[in-house]
């Protein structure tokens, strides 16, 4: 019995160790390339190389070397992953624990491979979980120029400073002869870093009458300088010709007189598609040109005299009126007339069928 529980505190010292490098490898920044091993003598069947600085931080925490029995007392065996800016500030974003409760011992087991087994397993699942926290993603991302990630291995009751709605999560549970081992999580969701407040005062003295106008090194270098009032808005006359700027020959300035603003009787032409092709922006005068301002003055030419309406606003009223009356009146004689028409039929009638007959 004493045999079986050396050989399983045996296997926590172990499990202990190879938990301490899954976590902190997995916060290196690196790919990690492992080769499968054939020969069986990896730990938990697991292809994982010790770091030696991790390996030395875990002895450190747990105290090895006096007994492996009392191992279990330097238990919860805590890996605490931070983040440290450039600048100063320091950010808890997971603590990892992994704890022995003697209460929850089960003196029945007697199988210690198959505790091996699931000590493996719990292991598998721990290297899956460090995969999958918020603190994998910013370890990749770590560089010297923005922010670094720092482990600290410790034996002691887990120290949570991860900000508000931080989440717990259990990874397993292994009950053993000696006690049992849980493993579990407590991770930052919010990722926010409050500066921390410095001891030495970096504030910068000023005198009372630093930025005062009077005092001004403008106000200074010119004596004569007045403050503009919101009153006195320079206007822009219209009226008056522009300036010439400096260096400007005013004889190529062309000089413009009040011809140059009458504005041509006959409007510009309208339908210019019709004249596209005819016109070449800053050519010369052309056979092309004189065409198409003959063309110009056809499609504008003046209505002839002979087309054009009274200008009287009665006429067409008067000329309405008049053929309107004389319809009447020949409706009231075609009425009036009416006998005699049908007398003249009559008459064609029978002087056709005598023709006929005849």
């Amino acid at each position: 019995m004493e045999e079986d529980k050396g050989e399983i505190s045996k296997f926590i010292k172990f499990l202990a160790f190879k938990t301490t490098q899954i976590i902190v490898q997995s916060r290196l920044g690196g790919l990690i390339y492992s080769k499968c091993n054939n020969s069986g003598a990896d730990w938990f069947n697991i292809a994982i190389r010790d770091h030696p600085d991790i390996l030395s931080e875990t002895k450190k925490a747990l105290q090895t070397g006096q007994s492996d029995n009392l191992i279990t007392n330097h238990f919860p065996l805590c890996v605490e992953i931070s983040l440290q800016t450039v600048d100063g500030d320091k950010m808890q974003l997971e603590v990892w624990s992994l704890n022995i409760n003697k209460d929850s011992a089960d003196p029945l087991i007697k199988s210690t491979y198959s505790i091996y087994n699931r000590m493996s397993n719990l292991l598998k699942s721990l290297l899956s979980i460090t995969r999958v926290t918020p603190a994998y993603k910013l370890s990749r991302r770590q560089s010297s120029d923005s922010y670094s990630i720092y482990y600290r291995i410790y034996s002691a009751e887990p120290e949570h400073n991860l900000g508000e709605s931080y989440k717990q999560v259990r990874i397993g549970q292994l009950i053993t002869q000696i006690g049992s081992v849980t493993m579990a999580v407590a991770y930052r969701t919010k990722m926010t870093i409050s500066p921390t407040q410095n001891t030495c005062d970096n504030t910068i003295m000023l005198k009372s009458d630093h930025f005062l106008n009077e005092l001004s090194p403008t106000h200074l270098r010119y004596p004569n300088y007045s403050k503009k009032n919101g009153s006195d808005i320079r206007v822009i006359d219209l009226e008056k010709p522009m300036r010439c700027g400096a260096f400007v020959d005013r004889s190529r300035i062309p000089q413009y007189t009040e011809q140059d603003y009458n504005l041509p009787e006959t409007p510009p032409f309208k339908d210019d598609k019709l004249l596209k092709e005819l016109h070449f922006p800053f050519a010369n005068q052309s056979p092309i040109g004189d065409l198409a301002k003959f063309y110009r003055e056809c499609f504008n030419a003046p209505p002839l005299e002979s087309l054009a309406l009274s200008d009287d606003p009665t006429f067409d009223e008067v000329d309405n009126e008049m053929i309107v009356d004389d319809l009447t009146r020949q409706l009231d004689e075609f009425e009036l007339s009416l006998s005699e028409f049908d007398g003249l039929i009559t008459s064609l009638r029978d002087s056709e069928n005598q023709k006929s007959n005849s």
